[in-house]
């Protein structure tokens, strides 16, 4: 880490309008209380690796895990890094190994249309509906599920969705799915708003706990 910091974090927020903290050593806060969760970062396969590899091993939406999304679609293949599952706040939406995508999109689906949701069309994304007032009540949560037990990222449903007009019949809104599939799994900035991390490098941790990130920022004039 630059000027020899071992630990940072941050708190991402979905306002455009204003500007969050990066914390560097002292100023990091010391995740001791019972909230937060942590997993390991896996380590580097080579020198020039600078992504934070963790170990994802399962999926869950709303409170049922998908048993159809096992651990081997996270796994890191061959010395190039390719598969595995990595934490980047660059990557705006969360990519996901492609086995594993569509199981999650057609749960997804399932459960939407069970409920009334009417299924459009959107340039770039795998699944969306119609976002009448009764599907947005409906939109499901989605969990992240580490190797270490009690380990998993809740992500709320607005920050598993879009909701944007459909510019296309120029009729009211629809919810997409914020993910897409890939050859290896990204956890994105979207998917981790409102959540605060700790990395602790030299214990090779990742801490990270439900958090009101706006509290901590400042406008933009």
């Amino acid at each position: 880490m630059a000027h020899g910091h071992t630990s940072f974090s941050y708190c991402l927020f979905g306002e455009t309008n204003r500007q969050g903290l990066l914390r560097f050593g002292a100023d990091v806060p010391v995740p001791q209380t019972p909230r937060y969760r942590s997993t390991r970062i896996l380590p580097a396969l080579h020198a020039h690796d600078g992504a934070y590899h963790v170990s994802l091993v399962g999926v869950s939406l709303g409170a049922h895990i998908l048993d159809a999304v096992g651990p081997e679609m996270f796994e890191r293949r061959g010395e190039d890094g390719e598969g595995g599952c990595i934490i980047d706040v660059g990557t705006p939406l969360t990519v996901m190994a492609e086995e594993a995508y569509h199981v999650v999109e057609e749960a997804v689906w399932s459960e939407l249309r069970r409920h009334g949701a009417e299924r459009v069309e959107q340039h770039d994304y795998g699944l969306c509906v119609r976002a009448t007032e009764a599907t947005k009540g409906r939109l499901p949560s989605m969990s992240l599920h580490f190797a270490e037990e009690e380990a998993r990222l809740v992500v709320s449903p607005e920050h598993l969705f879009l909701i944007m007009d459909d510019v296309y019949k120029q009729a009211g809104q629809i919810a997409c799915l914020a993910m897409r599939p890939g050859r290896r799994t990204v956890i994105g900035a979207l998917q981790q708003v409102d959540t605060r991390f700790v990395f602790d490098l030299e214990g090779d941790k990742i801490f990270f706990a439900s958090e009101s990130c706006t509290k901590e920022t400042t406008l933009v004039v």
